[in-house]
């Protein structure tokens, strides 16, 4: 019994490792399981991907259709990049500091919608300085400014121009702080 029950554990790891197995969910979707990760597949065919990379550390996760305009995409660690879309002008902190990025597409349905981009980083250090700068960005750029101080440790600046907004968060500790952009757009 217990070869049998090896054999079967061995097949089994044998599977998910040569990206050879599919599972149903039984709402007639599907699980495709393979070496670079995980896509899921709904009962309307709209598919979700998990792409894990051990070699360089990094992960992606993109709901819903990437053809059509219509995925959400994060990227954690070494496949987190800066939009193309995300404006140029804006200051940002060197690319080893970027945590974690996001696209998410205004939704068809939504008149009020917008697209979004959301830069994450991890700094060590003091945060004024970057305090000073984006609000000095924002005001030297015509946005219309609103500033939110939730105790010493978490500032937000939230800039409104047009359709356009920009959103700057700054949460801290002694050593490090998070600093987290949201632009959205048309």
């Amino acid at each position: 019994m217990n070869i049998l029950r090896s054999f079967m554990c061995f097949l089994a790891v044998m599977l998910l490792l040569t990206g050879c197995i599919s599972i149903p969910t039984g709402d007639g979707g599907k699980i495709k399981l393979g070496k670079g990760g995980v896509e899921i597949e709904g009962e309307d065919g709209e598919k979700s991907t998990i792409d894990i990379d051990s070699d360089d550390g990094g992960v992606s996760v993109t709901t819903g259709q990437d053809g059509d305009g219509t995925a959400v995409t994060i990227n954690m660690g070494s496949h987190a990049e800066i939009p193309d879309e995300f404006p140029q002008d804006i200051s940002l902190p060197a690319k080893e500091f970027l945590v974690m990025t996001s696209i998410s597409p205004k939704d068809r349905d939504d008149e009020y919608g917008r697209n979004s981009i959301t830069l994450s980083y991890q700094i060590e250090g003091e945060f004024i300085g970057s305090l000073e700068m984006y609000d000095k960005y924002l005001v030297d750029n015509g946005y219309e400014v609103e500033k939110m101080e939730i105790g010493p440790m978490m500032h937000t600046m939230i800039g409104t121009k047009g359709e356009t907004s920009l959103s700057i968060s700054i949460i801290s500790d002694e050593a490090s702080y998070l600093l987290q952009i949201i632009y959205l757009y048309d």
